[in-house]
């Protein structure tokens, strides 16, 4: 199965809360929790390191929260996936460490696993954070504009 580590699905959700919030100014990391349904403690351990990454910013004092550094036009996937699970790889032969594999010097796979991983970390990388709060999304050129039926318009807004 390939899946997205819980810390960076939910590093996806509340950044997306972010970009659907922006308008609102700085959130608190408690509203972020409560509002994604995400746990204060992974709440704030994850926002912790898309700080550290420039991702969003911490202000302090009585209107201090987070908000995003930069547009959510100009946050691409690929740049919050990596933040958070670092390197984004499909298998683990996909990056250039092979010592973590026991059959890399019989595989002969590894060099399309490579392309493959290359192909979808592209495709993240030209997905901007601003695309995941379209009502639906269509994949960047070579995708056959396939469009996916995911939709955040349940996404809670900032009261």
């Amino acid at each position: 199965m390939i899946q997205l580590s819980k810390q960076a699905d939910y590093g996806m959700v509340i950044m997306a809360y972010l970009a659907k919030n922006q308008t609102h100014g700085a959130l608190s990391a408690s509203k972020i929790a409560s509002a994604t349904n995400i746990s204060s403690p992974m709440t704030a351990k994850i926002l912790k390191i898309l700080s550290q990454h420039k991702l969003v910013i911490s202000t302090q004092g009585n209107k201090g929260g987070y908000c995003l550094l930069k547009n959510a036009k100009d946050i691409s996937l690929i740049e919050i996936l990596e933040a958070l699970d670092n390197p984004v790889t499909l298998t683990e032969c996909s990056t250039d460490d092979a010592s973590s594999c026991n059959i890399h010097t019989e595989c002969f796979i590894k060099p399309h696993w490579k392309v493959i991983n290359q192909s979808v970390k592209q495709t993240l990388a030209k997905l901007m954070l601003y695309d995941l709060l379209k009502k639906s999304l269509i994949l960047p050129q070579n995708s056959h504009d396939v469009e996916s039926s995911m939709s955040l318009s349940k996404l809670p807004m900032s009261q």
